[in-house]
């Protein structure tokens, strides 16, 4: 009923919207958010949300020239240009979400996740070692980063280039996938692990047991 009322209060179009989310509603969100929007396209925090909400629906592509808007604000939000660069990679514009995500560095954002972005982007982009460097500063600043950790093997293996360490990250790995906190597929894991440099058996073991659950 706000709505009817006021409709261009931001504030009451995002608060159905999450309404709507919180219900299963991902259209009426995206609807809601998309006349929030409409009125103020410079709030940042609506644009960060309804680029979310696009590109899990698969929009990528509206979701990128909707934030073009909130992103040219003198104060974007570091987060902005983060989920600017998920949208550039869900394009494949890889070049562009490199520059997002070291622009958002820059800001400040979160450093351990957005190093693994980066990384993500570089690997992708087939730059493998700036890729590995990236994720060396994703595990610098959280230190815990499971993805980073699993990317920083794979890349290891792609570039023949082990450390000692590998094998206790690939301990820590299999545990987390045990968890349930890292989701890869079984031959995933082999390949990484498939030079004699490495030890085997924590891959194998979560081998054996993911197929013994899928039974």
């Amino acid at each position: 009923r706000a709505v009817a009322l006021k409709p261009a209060e931001s504030l009451f179009l995002t608060n159905l919207a999450q309404f709507h989310q919180r219900a299963g509603d991902r259209a009426a969100a995206i609807s809601c958010l998309a006349q929030a929007h409409r009125h103020t396209p410079e709030d940042g925090k609506t644009a960060l949300q309804l680029s979310r909400l696009l590109r899990a629906e698969g929009r990528a592509q509206a979701a990128q020239e909707m934030l073009s808007v909130a992103l040219a604000a003198p104060q974007a939000d570091p987060a902005l240009y983060v989920e600017a660069a998920a949208t550039a990679q869900a394009l494949g514009r890889l070049r562009q979400a490199v520059g997002h995500y070291k622009q958002a560095l820059r800001l400040g954002a979160a450093a351990g996740a957005c190093w693994t972005g980066l990384a993500t982007a570089l690997s992708l982009a087939g730059r493998h070692r700036s890729a590995r460097r990236a994720c060396a500063r994703a595990l610098e600043a959280e230190p815990d980063n499971i993805v980073a950790k699993w990317m920083q093997l794979r890349l290891g293996r792609l570039l023949c280039d082990w450390a000692a360490r590998d094998t206790e990250a690939l301990e820590e790995i299999a545990i987390a996938l045990e968890a349930g906190k890292l989701i890869v597929q079984p031959f995933s894991l082999l390949s990484v692990v498939g030079s004699p440099a490495l030890h085997r058996g924590a891959a194998e073991r979560w081998t054996a047991r993911h197929a013994a659950a899928k039974g």
